[in-house]
């Protein structure tokens, strides 16, 4: 049993469908199976059964998933202290990001950090935050920006920075700029993030207080999709602005904060692992990198909490 298997073990247990776990790990459909065929074939035993709604687990199945994630843990806690020995940071680093902050972190990062830390090997999964919480719960990532949440007995979380919310439109919107109150949102056709997305529960928690419903034209999960939506003038949509600084920047939006209206967003890691210096290094970057394009006033609307 290799440490690989067991990874494509927990995305496929999770999503309980082998040709969505090969999109989510980036590896082919039949490369996927022929390595839980030989996890089978090296435990001796069947994992998963077909079933009317997908994969179900057989009962070793159930029983590797309860123990993998401590498997996992228990694996990159060595790795950690091995790494930690040497002073040059080294090996695979696995972080977990919003596609929102692609822009404005993602990008950025990936260009600082490699070519200070050669020997480092970033591996970076975009997901919503529900998704890389599981996802950090289950031990395949080493750390995640995920939206606000509380510590845990098994993971710890860390303040980044509060983002405000805007209202993002077609340029030439002749309020650009101006602040709109949570209220005015049901008026306005909208293209939606897909629940749970934090930004769609936030707009439908808010107008629920109000005995309001937003008015949902599209849903979609990619927040691009969203944002050049508003730009071609299809709906609106209420995104951070991390999530279109770029398109604001190129004037082809126009924005409006909306009052009251913000995200904060959270570095969470296990508790059970110590930071490596790669991955101090790397919290390190994210901040100062988040302080310099607030002090640019290339991003709006952000509080970098530090």
């Amino acid at each position: 049993m290799t440490l690989k298997q067991l990874k494509y073990f927990i995305e496929i247990a999770r999503l309980r469908n082998v040709t969505r776990a090969a999109a989510v790990l980036h590896v082919s459909q039949p490369s996927l199976s022929r390595q839980m065929q030989q996890l089978e074939n090296d435990l001796g035993t069947k994992l998963f059964v077909r079933s009317d709604v997908g994969l179900a687990l057989t009962s070793a199945g159930s029983l590797l998933l309860q123990r993998a994630p401590a498997l996992l843990e228990q694996i990159r806690a060595v790795q950690d202290e091995l790494s930690a020995l040497s002073a040059t940071p080294m090996g695979a680093l696995h972080l977990g990001l919003p596609p929102s902050l692609f822009d404005l972190v993602t990008l950025p990062l990936v260009r600082r950090y490699c070519p200070r830390f050669p020997e480092v090997e970033l591996c970076i999964t975009e997901g919503i935050s529900a998704h890389l919480f599981d996802s950090i719960t289950a031990g395949l990532l080493d750390f995640a920006i995920v939206s606000s949440t509380e510590s845990t007995a098994t993971l710890e979380s860390r303040l980044l920075l509060t983002e405000q919310l805007y209202l993002v439109s077609a340029p030439g919107d002749d309020k650009d700029g101006q602040p709109i109150a949570v209220g005015e949102l049901a008026d306005v056709p909208l293209a939606a993030n897909q629940p749970p997305n934090v930004m769609r529960l936030l707009v439908d928690d808010a107008l629920g207080e109000l005995g309001k419903r937003a008015q949902i034209v599209v849903q979609s999960s990619s927040t691009r999709l969203l944002s050049h939506l508003a730009a071609a003038g299809t709906a609106s949509t209420v995104l951070a602005y991390s999530a279109v600084a770029d398109l604001v920047r190129q004037r082809r939006v126009s924005v409006r904060p909306v009052a009251g209206m913000t995200v904060t967003w959270m570095l969470v890691h296990s508790r059970q692992r110590a930071l490596t210096p790669g991955v101090q290094a790397l919290i390190d970057m994210l901040f100062e990198l988040a302080a310099e394009e607030q002090y640019k006033g290339h991003w709006r609307g952000v509080t970098v909490l530090r």
